[in-house]
């Protein structure tokens, strides 16, 4: 199993992989990725989880592309969010 993490940079998934040497080597960051993996939550299931996901991801974009300022960015992606969880 650590072939997939040796050779493709795949994040292992068997714990005793984070151990291997050659794993060790080949991803010096694998202690933090172990971490982040054991940490690891799955997703809040919603319904209107792709509205919630547009509403992020597209003023996020408009903020970091300079399109809008940070703050108004905030408060529409806010907003939009509030609109589709409204929905149901």
């Amino acid at each position: 199993m650590t072939k997939n993490a040796t050779d493709f940079s795949k994040t292992p998934v068997l714990k005793a992989s984070f151990e291997d040497p050659a794993v060790k080597k080949k991803l010096p960051f694998i202690t933090e990725l172990r971490q982040a993996v054991e940490q690891a939550k799955s997703r809040p299931v919603s319904p209107v989880y792709t509205q919630i996901s547009q509403a992020i991801y597209k003023n996020v974009n408009a903020a970091l592309s300079g399109a809008t300022d940070p703050k108004s960015a905030l408060k529409k992606a806010q907003s939009d969010m509030d609109k589709a969880l409204a929905t149901f």
